[in-house]
């Protein structure tokens, strides 16, 4: 939890700073002009139990409250629930544009109308009340005309499932280089010219000669993807990494802007992916680097 408050933190820190220098005058013209290097757009932090939040994570109230302050205006929204209005501070409360509250115990405790909650139905799941004393129905996050509770699980993730196979995402994957560039390499990864035909096309390809370019370590990692050669992933031991970063296939790596993560090291190797360089950090945590989408915390795991 400290370290999703940490990260959009972080993300609003960046956002406002985008803002000012690009002259971004509302969030609606940031998403119509959202940058490359922003791959989030609007982000929701949602903290399903406020009140045992902040008995267990007590110093992440002011920073989530924060977030529910600055956030809204650069498309970071704060989503909650809680047992009791008393349980959120006023601070926070006062954020909350947009309140929904259910059948509440005792209505005299309802922030919308105590008579309105009083009329709210006991034993019917989801039934509540909004601000003009209007009653709503909510409904369960799921698609499978089922209306039980304890395989919410599962149908919470049938509704993930089925939206993320009818919402493939729009965006492109950035440019590729100029015409120019992509008329040279056609061709040279694996050597001689590459010719013109289809699958079955059979003509004899002359390999490159001593002293070619094409033979460098690196010479073919720019048109790996060309050949469909989904990932090469390169793995070292920390000690020693700045020297190694001037070994020719890393150094073509670093000149690519290739993704990296850094995990825990001595700060004293310097730079090593982008403007990363190792710090202390427990097991399995990294700062992984990307150029276009900048630098985020992130944990591994363990192969088992």
């Amino acid at each position: 939890m400290r370290r999703i408050v940490a990260e959009l933190t972080a993300l609003l820190t960046q956002r406002e700073k985008d803002f000012a220098e690009r002259g971004i005058d509302s969030i609606a013209a940031y998403r119509r002009a959202r940058p490359d290097e922003d791959p989030y757009g609007d982000v929701f932090l949602v903290v399903d139990g406020w009140g045992i939040l902040r008995g267990e994570f007590e110093p992440l109230e002011q920073g989530i409250t924060n977030l529910a302050v600055r956030g809204l205006s650069y498309g970071i929204h704060v989503v909650l629930t809680a047992n009791r209005w008393a349980e959120v501070r006023p601070a926070l409360r006062d954020t909350l544009g947009s309140r929904y509250e259910l059948r509440l115990g005792d209505p005299f405790e309802s922030e919308v109308s105590r008579h309105a909650a009083a009329n709210v139905p006991a034993g019917v799941p989801g039934r509540g009340i909004i601000k003009d004393n209007l009653h709503f129905l909510a409904a369960l996050p799921r698609l499978d005309d089922k209306s039980t509770v304890d395989d919410l699980t599962d149908g919470v993730r049938a509704l993930v499932d089925s939206v993320a196979s009818t919402w493939p995402g729009v965006g492109s994957a950035g440019p590729a280089g100029s015409a120019a560039a992509r008329g040279a390499a056609a061709g040279r990864v694996g050597g001689g010219r590459a010719g013109r035909g289809g699958a079955g096309d059979r003509t004899v390809r002359r390999g490159p000669e001593p002293g070619d370019p094409r033979l460098r370590p690196g010479s073919a990692l720019p048109h790996l993807r060309r050949h469909r050669v989904g990932q090469v992933q390169l793995a070292r031991a920390s000690g020693g990494a700045g020297r190694a970063m001037y070994e020719p296939i890393l150094q073509r790596l670093r000149d690519l802007g290739t993704p990296g993560i850094v995990l825990s090291g001595s700060p004293q190797e310097g730079l090593l992916v982008g403007d990363v360089a190792p710090i202390r950090l427990v097991p399995g945590r990294g700062r992984l680097h990307h150029r276009r989408h900048g630098t985020r915390l992130v944990q591994t795991a363990k192969a088992v």
